[in-house]
C-alpha cells in the first residue's frame, strides 16, 4: 500500500490571542505561533469559548472576509507559510467530525480560530495506522508525526493535480482555497420532541 502524497502550500495567518497579545509556541521547537502537539490549552470540549473575536463587526449581508486577500493575490507578509509534501492537511472548528471520529478535542463551539493538523511525508504507513487506531478517542493528535498550529485564516495552494479537498465531507473542485474564521456566529435550530 503506496502513501498518497500531495505536494502543495499551506498558508496561515498566526493566531494571536488579542486579550494577551501572546503567540502560541510549540514547546518542543519554541518556534512562534505553533500550537504544541501536545496541547498547551485547558479548554473543555463543553466550555462556551467567548473571548477573541466576540465583538467582530458584521456587515448587513453577512461577515466580511477582511482577512482574506483575493485568491490572485499573494498572502499578506505577516501571513506563514509551510511547503512540502503532506499526505493530510486538517482544518477543524469543531472537536468531532463523525461519530467515533474526534479530530481535536480542544477545539470549541464559537472559537475564534482554526486548529490545523497537518502530517508530512515523513510519516510511515506504520504511523499512519497507529494514528488511524486512536481517531476514535483523539489520541492520534499526540503521534510523531502529527503537526498542530492555530490561526485566524488560511489558504492552501496544491501543487500537483489530482488530489482532493472536502469541506463537511463535500467535493470541493480541486485548487487554490482559502477560509477564515468568523467567531459565535452558529445558530442551531432543533425540533422539540413529542
Amino acid at each position: 500500500v503506496q502513501r498518497k502524497l500531495y505536494k502543495g502550500k499551506l498558508h496561515y495567518l498566526p493566531f494571536v490571542d488579542e486579550e494577551t497579545e501572546e503567540r502560541q509556541t510549540d514547546s518542543k521547537s519554541g518556534s512562534e505561533n505553533v500550537t504544541s502537539d501536545t496541547g498547551n490549552e485547558s479548554i473543555s470540549v463543553n466550555q462556551p469559548h467567548t473571548s477573541v473575536g466576540a465583538t467582530e463587526s458584521l456587515h448587513p449581508k453577512g461577515p466580511v472576509a477582511d482577512l482574506l486577500p483575493a485568491l490572485t493575490d499573494p498572502v499578506p507578509e505577516n501571513w506563514k507559510t509551510i511547503e512540502g509534501d503532506f499526505v493530510l492537511i486538517m482544518c477543524n472548528t469543531v472537536p468531532l467530525l463523525a461519530h467515533g471520529f474526534a479530530a481535536d478535542i480542544r477545539c470549541v463551539t464559537g472559537s475564534p480560530k482554526f486548529h490545523i493538523l497537518y502530517i508530512k511525508d515523513d510519516v510511515g504507513r506504520t504511523n499512519l495506522l497507529s494514528m488511524l487506531m486512536d481517531t476514535e478517542t483523539g489520541n492520534w493528535i499526540h503521534k510523531e508525526g502529527v503537526h498542530t498550529l492555530c490561526t485566524r485564516a488560511f489558504r492552501l495552494e496544491p501543487l500537483t493535480y489530482p488530489g482532493m479537498l472536502t469541506v463537511d465531507g463535500e467535493v470541493l473542485e480541486y485548487g487554490p482555497c482559502q477560509a477564515q474564521v468568523h467567531p459565535n456566529l452558529v445558530s442551531a435550530f432543533s425540533r422539540k420532541r413529542q
